[in-house]
């Protein structure tokens, strides 16, 4: 889909307001609290920078034309540095290499303000609570097909090690980029609980759920106890910042419009802002198809 620059300006205000979900661990390398405070900071300033730019000047330095969210986040991601004093973008998805069979690639290669050659890798990822809170095992992806455990292995083991093999290595050198001093895990997004099961996050989080997720037998009773809020659909891949000017629907048009639904639907609760004439995003929510709970606690089973 066709992204307006609204949504773009959107998503760069919410990368300057993010937390990162998990860590830091020693094989999970991220920044210091002080240090992504600062480029927190930094970005705002960048922020305003774009705003200043004319339309062409934004269409040279981002340009996405599709619907996964994966990609659009990581697109956000190397705009977002491109716009930070100080940070160079060396490379992205630089493909890695032995004997003509692909072991990964590198998400991000950048310079830091100090002159660092720095190794990132990105994820946007929401996972839906479906059993032991507590256990990375039991946050599942919507789709199913993703849990928090597999992910975090992934990166731990395979992603972030990636530049100090020596096929890594020889990429860099290749691309004329020099060795690898600093690896970062950048992993922004949202951890969802079953509604009226209480917060809770994962061992290691950083953050508590942010939303709740409920199933379409439980959905009108849910939207009754919520009888004043206003709901809009999140239409990929506009999944990342709040909505800001939205109407939404109420919620007899949502249950109209969810009858059939046959996969989970991210939608934003909307509340009225208080003399200001506008509906503003208080929770993100999963509407997931009857069924998807059992289904999921199998999934989360599954080593």
């Amino acid at each position: 889909m066709k992204l307006s620059e609204s949504q773009v300006e959107q998503d760069l205000d919410w990368m300057g307001k993010a937390l990162p979900l998990m860590g830091p661990w020693e094989n999970f390398p991220q920044f210091s609290e002080p240090q992504w405070a600062s480029m927190r900071e930094g970005g705002l300033r960048g922020l305003e920078k774009w705003r200043s730019l004319s339309e062409a000047e934004r269409g040279a330095l981002f340009s996405y034309d599709g619907w996964r969210v994966g990609p659009y986040f990581e697109s956000i991601v190397e705009l977002w540095l491109h716009l930070l004093e100080g940070w160079e973008v060396l490379a992205s998805n630089l493909t890695v290499f032995k004997e003509r069979q692909t072991l990964g690639a590198f998400d991000l290669v950048v310079r830091g303000p100090d002159g660092g050659i720095e190794h990132w890798e990105l994820a946007i990822k929401f996972y839906l609570g479906v059993s032991n809170i507590g256990d990375w095992n039991d946050w599942v992806g919507p789709n199913q097909r993703d849990r928090l455990q597999k992910k975090m292995n992934r990166m731990m083991h395979h992603q972030l090690p990636l530049s100090s093999r020596p096929e890594g290595m020889e990429a860099l050198r290749l691309a004329g980029i020099p060795p690898i001093q600093q690896k970062r895990a950048l992993v922004l997004g949202a951890f969802f609980t079953e509604w009226k099961s209480g917060e809770g996050a994962p061992e290691g989080a950083l953050q508590k759920a942010q939303g709740q997720w409920v199933e379409q037998g439980r959905l009108s009773h849910m939207l009754a106890e919520h009888e004043g809020s206003r709901w809009c659909k999140r239409v990929k891949p506009n999944w990342l910042g709040d909505l800001r000017g939205e109407q939404g629907l109420c919620g007899d048009e949502v249950l109209l419009g969810s009858e059939s639904a046959q996969r989970p639907e991210m939608w934003s609760q909307l509340e009225a802002g208080q003399g200001t004439g506008t509906w503003i995003e208080t929770r993100r929510w999963f509407f997931v198809p009857d069924g998807w709970k059992e289904k999921g606690r199998f999934q989360a089973g599954k080593n």
